[in-house]
């Protein structure tokens, strides 16, 4: 759907040593996966075995045994376009590897090997297990039932028609100083997939997380990572299945861990956004001389795997301006920093002297005046009170230039209005309903740049938020207007938290902003609740038909946003202007 792709992460019960049982739990999580339509699917670190196996991977009928639970588990897939990638140990040529099975419609794709081994504290891999780096350069061969499959770590899996790309890292590969992650990121993998054992330790699955964020970021790819559960602990190491999804720098999904139970998490990707991305992020393709892609085999995938049907799960969630509440503050106090820095860089650019802002008492005009005290001090900021004769809110906007203590001024702009009307109806011109509901947003403008040209460098400030823009609920050359907009990219959620972490009190946050004559709110009039276009622009995630009348709404008021159109004339320009006023 629209370039998404459907990761998912599964952590089954597993028993050390018992193939069978371990085939059947993976076979039920490959099941629930499909089902819902993933296009991958990660199982753990050699968990067709289970991790924990030590000595007795040594054993010849441990390794038959899973071997021939690949091959039933490869059965099993058959039909299905979803990836499954497994662990599982693998002889070649007398040396035993730490292996990643990648299978897809019946069909084993390849095997990986684990290239970095742990051999310190409670990991002794290299006791058992050889690294992939032993192989050579190059992927090599193996054969399995008479079938021939690749083996080497240089490997892309690829559709030929979509963007949908990936590669396969075990474990410590993450961990070691260059993973191999990086490599087949700069070869055209733009997901990882990690069949991973990772203990537990205090303070380790905050760590590992950040590894698996920070290496999406670097890579401008997703990341899946499944880690070894419970069931797989022994006296002295306990493993906790952690599962991770990452995108792009930001944590998709993450299951709970210490689970006894399966668990299964899924995250819904734009492969289209990460392969543009790439396009754009210069640094990315100036890293690809690091590893000439003369060794990789770029391997297409030989079933079509399933797009994500909608956005259910979205790495985006629902409120993606709005994280859980232990992560909120800090990311209202560095959206605060952000608009504040840029307030005041505008004002020293227009040379700028005064923040003129007219005050509302709503959600919009008391964080625009809060975030202006903040950027400029209160002295540089005067808000202006505008009622249109007697006006019963009014008493909101007093209340917070109090709050604020703000310098402030009111200006009543009823006789204007009636002016403007009166004298259309001496003209013989009868005012429309939008006339009457324009007409005092205007005046209110034009009264804010009488005012800021009647003060020592004074500069208005505009007060619309994203929500509003994004339907025309404004009106321009109205409250559409400003020099600048420090809202304009946030939706009405957005804002109202952006308040609260400002101190501003609750009425100020939740009073109704209505039309200021019908009596009625904003979303009585446009029909819907502003937080169905808040989850459209956030999540692209909306009722059918309350999309199309948004999409409407937002197709027909675009002019508002535009520049004056001109038309070129052909005639010759001696100058040109190139005056960035935002540089």
């Amino acid at each position: 759907m629209f370039g998404y792709y459907r990761l998912a992460s599964a952590v089954p019960q597993l028993r050390v040593a018992e193939v069978d049982y371990n085939v059947d739990q993976l076979t039920e999580g490959f099941r629930k996966a499909a089902e819902q339509q993933a296009a991958a699917v990660v199982f753990p670190e050699l968990c067709i075995t289970g991790y924990s196996c030590g000595d007795l991977f040594f054993q010849p009928n441990l390794r038959k045994a899973a071997l021939n639970g690949l091959l039933r588990f490869t059965e099993a897939t058959e039909g299905s376009g979803t990836i499954a990638v497994m662990g599982l140990p693998f002889l070649h040529e007398d040396a035993l590897y730490n292996t990643a099975a990648v299978v897809q419609s019946g069909r084993i794709l390849a095997l990986v090997p684990k290239t970095v081994l742990p051999n310190y504290r409670e990991f002794y891999e290299k006791r058992q297990f050889t690294s992939g780096r032993e192989l050579g350069t190059g992927v090599k061969e193996v054969t399995i039932n008479g079938v021939h499959i690749p083996f080497g770590e240089e490997i892309v899996f690829h559709e030929e028609s979509s963007p949908f790309s990936f590669g396969v890292e075990i474990c410590e590969d993450l961990w070691s100083v260059i993973p191999p992650s990086s490599k087949l990121a700069l070869l055209g993998a733009r997901a990882i997939l990690n069949p991973s054992a990772g203990t537990e330790l205090t303070g380790k699955a905050a760590y590992r997380r950040e590894l698996v964020r920070q290496q999406s970021g670097r890579c401008l790819c997703a990341y899946v990572l499944s880690s070894a559960g419970v069931h797989e602990s022994t006296t002295d190491t306990v493993f906790g299945g952690q599962s991770l999804i990452a995108d792009n720098g930001r944590t998709a999904a993450e299951g709970e861990r210490f689970c006894r139970e399966s668990t299964l998490i899924f995250a819904d990707v734009d492969f289209e956004r990460l392969e543009a991305a790439r396009l754009s992020e210069s640094s990315f393709n100036d890293s690809k001389s690091l590893f000439p892609a003369g060794n990789a085999l770029h391997l297409a995938l030989p079933e079509q795997v399933p797009g994500a049907p909608g956005l259910e799960y979205a790495f985006n969630p629902a409120r993606p301006f709005l994280p859980s509440p232990s992560r909120r503050r800090e990311r209202c106090e560095e959206i605060i920093s952000i608009q504040t820095a840029g307030l005041a860089k505008r004002m020293e650019h227009t040379r700028a002297q005064r923040l003129v802002i007219g005050i509302s008492g709503g959600k919009d005009s008391s964080t625009v005046a809060a975030l202006a005290v903040a950027a400029y001090g209160r002295e540089n900021v005067l808000g202006v009170l505008m009622p249109d004769g007697v006006q019963p809110d009014i008493d909101y906007s007093q209340a917070l230039v109090e709050h604020l203590d703000l310098p402030n001024t009111t200006i009543n702009i009823h006789d204007a209005v009636q002016g403007v009307l009166n004298e259309m109806e001496k003209a013989g011109l009868t005012p429309s309903r939008q006339t009457k509901v324009n007409l005092p947003s205007r005046v209110r403008m034009a009264t804010l740049y009488a005012v800021a040209q009647s003060v020592e460098g004074g500069i208005v400030i505009n007060t619309s938020n994203l929500s509003e823009d994004w339907v025309g609920y404004c009106t321009i050359y109205g409250d559409s207007a400003g020099a600048f907009s420090p809202l304009g990219m946030y939706t009405t959620e957005e804002v109202v938290a952006l308040g609260r972490q400002l101190g501003l009190p609750e009425k100020f946050l939740i009073k109704p902003p209505s039309d200021g004559l019908t009596g009625l709110t904003d979303e009585d009039n446009l029909g819907f609740p502003y937080r169905a276009v808040n989850e459209y622009v956030r999540r692209g995630v909306v009722d059918p038909a309350i999309k199309e009348r948004i999409d409407a709404l937002h197709r027909a008021s675009r002019f508002k946003f535009q520049t004056l159109p001109v038309y070129h004339n052909g005639l010759p320009m001696a100058l040109t202007d190139e005056t960035d006023y935002y540089n």
